[in-house]
């Protein structure tokens, strides 16, 4: 004889219950699967495809040898002169060639090295000053020195420095004298020899 047993009523209820809630699961995670996919397809096609910023610290630009060739960002190692932003350009050496800052004060130069060592210099400061330094050789201040200024006064200058730093010809323009020319020379200890002024 062989025994048949049926199951209760009530678990026969459950089980159905359990497959309609297991197939109404599914339908909702494929929906939720659907729509998470719409919308990742929607953000894609809506970021810009060339942004027209770019946000940070510094920006280092380096050559196919992995060497550093440009920077660009806030440089603030000087303490004396805080926070300035930069953009140094360097050789394949990593030496410095040229230099443009901006400081805090909105003072501002370029500096242009050889083998990272100055060479000429650009710029501005306090009042009215303005100036540029050619130096005869890089990195050397007793070398030789060109210089043309605008003073604090706003006086325009030529200055010619011998290597030792000593400025043994000058050319102003005197606003006190109807910006009138005057030529000064110098010897080596930096005594005037000869100075004329237009009359």
């Amino acid at each position: 004889m062989t025994d048949t047993t049926l199951a209760p009523p009530d678990l026969v209820r459950r089980l159905e219950n359990l497959e309609q809630q297991n197939r109404r699961m599914k339908c909702g995670l494929l929906g939720l699967a659907l729509m998470a996919g719409a919308f990742v397809s929607i953000a894609a096609d809506n970021a810009p495809q060339n942004p027209k910023t770019i946000e940070a610290e510094q920006i280092v630009i380096r050559d196919k040898a992995g060497k550093k060739r440009a920077v660009f960002g806030i440089d603030d190692s000087n303490k004396a002169i805080g926070a300035r932003a930069a953009l140094y350009l360097l050789d394949a050496k990593e030496q410095g060639s040229v230099t443009v800052f901006a400081e805090e004060n909105g003072k501002g130069g370029e500096n242009i090295q050889e083998n990272g060592k100055g060479r000429i210099m650009l710029q501005t400061g306090a009042d009215k000053f303005a100036g540029l330094m050619l130096f005869a050789e890089a990195g050397k201040d007793k070398a030789g020195q060109l210089c043309m200024f605008y003073t604090n006064d706003g006086k325009p200058m030529l200055f010619f420095n011998d290597p030792n730093h000593t400025t043994r010809a000058a050319i102003m323009l005197d606003p006190a004298r109807a910006w009138k020319p005057i030529l000064a020379l110098q010897d080596e200890q930096g005594k005037s020899f000869f100075a004329q002024a237009q009359t």
